[in-house]
């Protein structure tokens, strides 16, 4: 039986004391009474933002060099968001923050490649419409030339031609010292369908029809393959992390540490590389040499603070160890955006 100054939860049915406002068995809110307005919205943005200073505390503590890995493994795990929460916030923050820029920017790329791929086939399909036209047209003046130059010279003004003998180069690979290239029709890309137009072509071999198919569809939908690919980045960090965690674990092979501790150790890295980016991108992309390599330079101090701080090995060792770690990560990194670009076009 409760003391008479004791609380009930009305969640678990927890008998605790009447001094204490949470249930320590399942940490909700005591109350007695129906819920205030003011109370519902200061537990909805309590889930949403974490002011239980976690948040905060973490974001606090993870651009000190090292001290975030350190306070981890030193037990304080509570304390802080969980590392691979972290790193998926910051995910997502660079996604969005590169989406405003592209959404922004407006620059020459793959966008705009693709749109005037799709203004060319528009201009191809008009002209193709009024080409049917002028029959009925000239039938209509009695077969009058000026009429039928007008036509003409109307289609040639507004740069309305039939493109259909215009082709695009697919060169799939080579194959036992085989150059193989495709002179594929534009009008045929968007007017057959995949299988038909490789057989058109006489395309047997398998990696040839998976090729030109998915550049099909790269040509048709090419419009969304940037921000396509933008989603995947964390693919590619999932990637990138294990293989960067390798190299820690081989550059520090004699002091004992568990592979964890250095996926830790990549995963804050790379959390403070995004939301440098992130900050960059939002507020200074527009003088992009200055501000980006000045970011670029700040991430890699703070790595290599956070490896003198955290793996406790003299300055030169830390710098020499620094070093290798980039050459080698250059090649972890290319190959995690390759198998990650590759897996992306495919499953396009």
């Amino acid at each position: 039986m409760p003391a008479s100054k004791d609380k009930i939860c009305p969640n678990c049915r927890r008998i605790f004391p009447a001094k204490l406002k949470y249930c320590p068995a399942c940490g909700q809110k005591y109350s007695s009474g129906p819920v205030s307005f003011w109370d519902l919205l200061s537990e909805a943005f309590s889930v949403l933002f974490n002011l239980d200073n976690k948040f905060f505390r973490t974001f606090g503590a993870i651009f000190i060099p090292g001290r975030l890995t350190d306070r981890f493994f030193a037990g304080q795990r509570i304390s802080y968001v969980n590392p691979m929460r972290l790193l998926l916030v910051s995910v997502f923050v660079l996604i969005f923050t590169l989406n405003h820029v592209i959404d922004e920017a407006a620059f020459d790329g793959p966008d705009q490649f693709f749109q005037e791929l799709e203004r060319d086939e528009w201009q191809r399909l008009e002209a193709v419409r009024l080409d049917t036209l002028k029959p009925r047209i000239i039938a209509a003046f009695d077969g009058d030339t000026v009429a039928a130059a007008a036509i003409d010279s109307l289609l040639t003004a507004a740069k309305l031609r039939d493109t259909r003998a215009d082709s695009i180069n697919f060169t799939p690979g080579e194959y036992f010292g085989v150059s193989r290239e495709f002179k594929i029709a534009h009008s045929d890309i968007y007017e057959m369908q995949a299988d038909e137009l490789l057989d058109k072509y006489g395309i047997t071999h398998f990696a040839d029809r998976l090729f030109i198919g998915q550049g099909m569809r790269l040509i048709r939908q090419g419009d969304r393959l940037l921000v396509y690919l933008i989603g995947n980045i964390l693919w590619f960090v999932l990637l990138l992390l294990p293989l960067c965690a390798l190299i820690l674990k081989l550059l520090y092979l004699r002091r004992k540490r568990y592979f964890t501790e250095h996926f830790v150790f990549a995963a804050h890295f790379h959390c403070v590389g995004f939301f440098l980016i992130s900050i960059y991108l939002a507020f200074y992309h527009a003088d992009f040499p200055l501000y980006f390599g000045r970011t670029l330079l700040l991430i890699c101090l703070w790595q290599l603070i956070a490896m003198y701080r955290y793996y406790g090995q003299s300055k030169r060792k830390t710098l020499l160890k620094f070093i290798i770690f980039h050459i080698l990560n250059a090649f972890a990194v290319t190959a995690a955006f390759v198998l990650t670009t590759l897996l992306s076009i495919l499953l396009f």
